[in-house]
């Protein structure tokens, strides 16, 4: 989602009937319907973001995909992983993080063109990751949390105090959330 010019842009990542979707509109959109744009992906989609020049969009098996012209096309970019799904993706005004299944992370610092996998620690499904004053949080199953301060090269396990799926993290700028 995001606000230009007083006008709304969103997307919608589409998998329930049909694999690969992209649903995008504006503020109308909500109301009037969502225009689907062609991704040149069949596999689900799970994640997006946005920086201000580019849309960012990840997926199962390795899918990345940018879109720079507010999301009307989109190319795939090379994970540099394969069989594995990414479900979040954020930006923190230099550095894309993707994470997703068994513990994969993926970095980009060039406005997600190349991506490098980092090593977290975890085999297990990470299910959201946030970025707050240079702290990068990750998220998943049996209460996984995971923390960066290094833009996402290295990443430290931390305990949640739970052993329950977490799937989801935010922060307020003071107070972190995970769900």
């Amino acid at each position: 989602t995001t606000i230009r010019n007083g006008v709304l842009s969103l997307f919608v990542l589409g998998n329930i009937t049909a694999c690969g979707n992209i649903y995008h509109g504006n503020t109308a959109a909500v109301v009037n319907g969502w225009t689907p744009k062609i991704s040149g992906t069949p596999r689900g989609l799970a994640g997006v973001a946005w920086n201000g020049n580019t849309w960012v969009v990840v997926g199962y098996n390795d899918v990345i995909l940018a879109s720079t012209d507010n999301g009307n096309t989109w190319t795939h970019k090379t994970s540099g992983i394969t069989g594995v799904g990414f479900r979040r993706v954020a930006y923190n005004g230099s550095t894309w993080v993707a994470a997703g299944s068994y513990g994969l992370v993926s970095i980009s610092t060039d406005n997600g063109n190349t991506w490098t996998r980092k090593t977290i620690g975890t085999t297990h499904n990470l299910h959201d990751i946030a970025y707050n004053n240079n702290t990068w949080v990750a998220v998943g199953w049996c209460g996984l949390v995971f923390v960066s301060t290094d833009n996402g090269n290295t990443w430290v396990p931390k305990t949640s105090g739970t052993t329950w799926h977490l799937n989801s993290v935010a922060c307020n700028g003071n107070t972190w959330v995970a769900v």
